[in-house]
């Protein structure tokens, strides 16, 4: 071969040859990671809901309990670099087959205005089946959604308040009764596992604030007693009796020539004497 050719055969065996291997050193940073959009696609029952990190809702309280009757668990507060502000809901094994997380609450949720809503973030590989239940404030009824599936990622649901798909005693537990637009006080987030399970609980709506229903009681005047508990219908006839004496004259009252009338009228005989003779214990 002669020498001109010889660089020409060089670039071939080149080209021909695999690509040397480079060993990252141990301050390599890693392939850089995409991170996930603001708004991730939902898996529930209505896919046009998403799941959305900025949103703040009940899940950022401290006062979430675990119901005794139900599994061990730990609900917690916690910040995530993924989830931003969440709750987690960490279920231990036991004998039941769900944990139940409690929350007291006062308001009522609407479908159209305020529905029931609860963002989840399922860390594991398998799904997990959850259901809500609620305490009606005024007649103190317990009312449980059907279940539903998290599957591994985030999903959002809404649970319809106003859909007679709720199992409750007065509907002998078949899932044919309905909330509408009673005020509810305690809502339970009801986590089915018999083994150890973790979920995040991202976005719990709160409901809207209610107003005290009406009384059909008439209304007492401005100088009635006040309602007594030992009297029967919840009133007293007349007012408790008191050891106080009266005030005869209101202490900024002025010593007018009526209000000194007035006191004259309202005293007894026994406190005119009382009073004159303190008088004349003065002026000795």
């Amino acid at each position: 071969m002669s020498r001109a050719l010889l660089p020409f055969a060089l670039l071939l065996v080149s080209l021909g040859c695999e690509p040397a291997t480079v060993t990252p050193g141990p301050d390599y940073p890693g392939p850089a990671v995409q991170p996930p959009p603001e708004e991730l696609p939902s898996v529930s029952p209505q896919p046009r809901r998403v799941a959305v990190k900025d949103l703040a809702g009940l899940e950022n309280s401290d006062r979430w309990f675990v119901e005794k009757w139900g599994n061990p668990a730990d609900p917690k507060n916690v910040v995530d670099p993924e989830l931003g502000s969440c709750l987690a809901l960490n279920v231990k094994t036991g004998k039941s087959d769900k944990a139940a997380f409690g929350f007291l609450v006062s308001g009522a949720y609407d479908r159209d205005q305020r529905p029931l809503r609860i963002d989840f973030f399922n860390p594991g590989a398998s799904t997990v089946k959850v259901a809500v239940g609620l305490f009606t404030a005024r007649a103190r009824r317990y009312l449980e959604s059907p279940t539903v599936e998290l599957h591994p990622g985030w999903s959002s649901h809404a649970f319809d308040v106003s859909a007679k798909q709720w199992k409750s005693e007065t509907a002998k537990w078949q899932f044919s009764d309905s909330i509408g637009s009673e005020a509810i006080e305690q809502l339970d987030v009801l986590v089915y596992a018999t083994s150890p399970v973790s979920l995040f609980v991202t976005y719990v709506s709160e409901p809207l604030p209610v107003e005290p229903p009406p009384s059909d009681a008439p209304q007492l005047p401005s100088d009635a007693p006040p309602a007594s508990s030992d009297a029967p219908g919840g009133s007293s006839a007349e007012p408790a009796p008191s050891d106080a004496p009266p005030d005869v004259l209101p202490p900024d009252a002025a010593l007018t020539p009526d209000a000194v009338q007035d006191l004259r009228s309202r005293l007894s005989e026994e406190d005119k004497a009382l009073i004159r003779e303190a008088l004349d214990q003065l002026e000795d």
